[in-house]
């Protein structure tokens, strides 16, 4: 990232001294505001993107169960729980990050894709060829996995095709089917569906 002026440039700049120059050095610096504030929200969304990223190939499978700690400092032993806690550390990092109107866009989390995958007959637990085989899930009107759908929903990488009573099927899109890692002929099976 290239920004006109320098961070501390910014920082060491007076309002009202700037207030007092010409009308050519408030255009120009009005004109340096606009590129650096630009670059860095893309910047910012650019690491969002790449924590995302990093959040979803958080291994879930525990490693062992008790192993010594690299660190050399006699604690319980905290390895098993390493996953967790990074899938904690940057929840709390993109919650923090709405919060502050940072990222107002929803994401994608782990339990969504894991429940794409479900949808779709994917996942790194099925084999590739059979991927897209199905395209539905079925989720109760309350509760984490209707929550998940929703927000995915909204995401437009699923569709509610039907409410019945207690119930919402749902379908994957075009969009949701490429998010799951389906290819091309793999997507057209799922869509036939």
């Amino acid at each position: 990232m290239k920004l006109t002026r320098s961070i501390e440039r910014w920082a060491k700049c007076s309002p009202d001294v700037m207030s007092e120059m010409s009308t050519a050095a408030i255009c120009f610096a009005f004109k340096d505001a606009k590129h650096d504030i630009a670059a860095l929200a893309a910047s910012h969304a650019a690491l969002l993107a790449a924590l995302e990223r990093v959040r979803q190939n958080i291994p879930d499978t525990q490693i062992c169960c008790e192993c010594p700690r690299a660190d050399g400092f006699d604690m319980e032993p905290q390895c098993c729980n390493e996953p967790d806690r990074l899938h904690d550390v940057i929840d709390a990092a993109i919650k923090a990050a709405k919060g502050l109107g940072w990222m107002s866009e929803e994401v994608l989390t782990v339990s969504d894709l894991r429940r794409l995958w479900h949808m779709l007959g994917a996942g790194p637990d099925r084999p590739m060829r059979n991927w897209g085989y199905r395209n539905h899930y079925a989720s109760g009107i309350v509760g984490e996995a209707y929550e998940s759908m929703c927000r995915m929903e909204r995401l437009g990488l699923v569709v509610a095709a039907q409410r019945d009573g207690s119930m919402t099927f749902f379908h994957a899109t075009e969009a949701g089917c490429r998010e799951a890692g389906l290819d091309a002929k793999q997507i057209k099976r799922a869509l036939e569906d």
